[in-house]
């Protein structure tokens, strides 16, 4: 390939000379990210404006020979982009807790089965806290809303969105 004088060139964060990206920003040795003339706000943690959630997630647990399987299905309301995670997590769902985290949703849906679990109906409370109790703890600032379990079905879902 061929270079032109004065073309971007890919640098590690400590080589030298400084130079000024096509963003206007440029980094000295010893420091970091540094705004120059012209150039964008700086990304310090008092210029981000976070905006209001806006992504919408499903979580369901597995039963039977997927016990102990955790599905999240996150749809993001401002852009058409829709996110599918099939794990294994623990008894503290902590894989769980830290995708609800990065997702950040307005709203959490969960089977019925979920709310029967926590209220002590069908298979009896767990002792570590249900999958919901660790929800609503986790995204207190989101609505939860519970359908039935018939909707969580993972062969019917993939046949939909093939199509």
């Amino acid at each position: 390939s061929n270079k032109t004088p004065g073309s971007s060139r890919l640098r590690t964060p400590g080589s030298a000379p400084s130079r000024t990206s096509g963003s206007g920003r440029s980094r000295t040795p010893g420091s970091g990210w540094i705004r120059t003339p012209g150039s964008a706000a700086s990304r310090t943690p008092h210029s981000i404006q976070e905006l209001p959630p806006s992504t919408i997630v499903a979580v369901v647990e597995g039963r039977g020979q997927a016990r102990g399987e955790v599905g999240v299905a996150a749809i993001d309301l401002r852009c058409p982009h829709i996110s599918l995670a099939q794990f294994s997590d623990t008894h503290t769902y902590t894989r769980t807790l830290t995708k609800l985290t990065i997702l950040n949703p307005l709203e959490v849906v969960v089977a019925t089965t979920a709310l029967q679990l926590e209220t002590g109906g069908v298979g009896g409370g767990s002792s570590s806290g249900t999958l919901l109790r660790v929800v609503q703890e986790c995204v207190t600032g989101a609505s939860v809303t519970a359908v039935h379990r018939r909707y969580f079905n993972d062969t019917r879902g993939l046949a939909i969105i093939k199509h």
